[in-house]
């Protein structure tokens, strides 16, 4: 692949549209092909992050691949880079991830003097993110049902008052749960034990966790503390 010279951006009509449109059009197959793959999940597993996810690793295997061409000297660096992100970084959002792989595919390619495919993937990614989280409604996410999944903690005096009330609720709001973890915890002296549960919940999206804490919460339940599912 031949680098883009930086003159060509101010040289009147110097750059190479055709180039510039099949760059580009490679890059939105790719985003859109993507999409089409996250919809493989299971309905229950529907993550709008993880949607994202798809489209933003798909530009970015098309855009390493326009940048490595057929170098290997790039494909060796581009496999070290990558491992670095891999198992340097503990990044739990899938979105944070796949952005982090880009800065580095948007790096490598001003870096080899091809920033005609960066600045098409940085804006394309620019795109993308703002479509998929300011128009969720225009895309066709009537495919699968809308849920997220989290992790419910709760502490209570006793267990079997505390999930008499939190049961019905779930259930009237549409949420599934699995018991995590159950463990009876000391208090300070003189005030007896407790019950610390964790439930994984998988829910409809448009579901207000702080509506639903102050629903749940009652005498018998004195804590109450969301967490990310895994």
């Amino acid at each position: 692949m031949s680098g883009f010279d930086l003159s060509q951006w101010f040289a009147g009509g110097a750059v190479d549209w055709s180039v510039a449109i099949n760059y580009a059009t490679q890059l939105i197959v790719a985003a859109f092909l993507g999409f089409l793959l996250s919809f493989k999940r299971t309905p229950d597993r529907y993550r709008l992050q993880l949607i994202e996810a798809h489209s933003l690793l798909a530009i970015a295997g098309a855009m390493f691949i326009i940048i490595i061409g057929g170098d290997f000297v790039r494909a060796v660096g581009l496999l070290g880079a990558a491992s670095v992100v891999r198992y340097r970084y503990a990044i739990p959002d899938p979105r944070d991830a796949s952005t982090l792989i880009l800065a580095l595919g948007v790096g490598m390619a001003c870096g080899s003097d091809a920033l005609l495919v960066a600045t098409l993937c940085t804006i394309l990614i620019l795109i993308v993110s703002q479509l998929l989280r300011l128009f969720p409604e225009a895309l066709p996410f009537h495919m699968v049902s809308r849920r997220d999944e989290a992790v419910l903690r709760m502490t209570a005096l006793d267990y079997e008052k505390m999930m008499a009330r939190v049961d019905p609720i779930l259930e009237r709001h549409g949420i599934r749960y699995s018991l995590i973890s159950f463990e009876r915890k000391g208090r300070k002296v003189g005030e007896g034990m407790v019950t610390e549960v964790n439930l994984h919940l998988n829910m409809g999206s448009g579901i207000k966790r702080h509506e639903l804490t102050h629903e749940l919460v009652d005498d018998n339940i004195d804590r109450i503390s969301w967490h990310q599912a895994k």
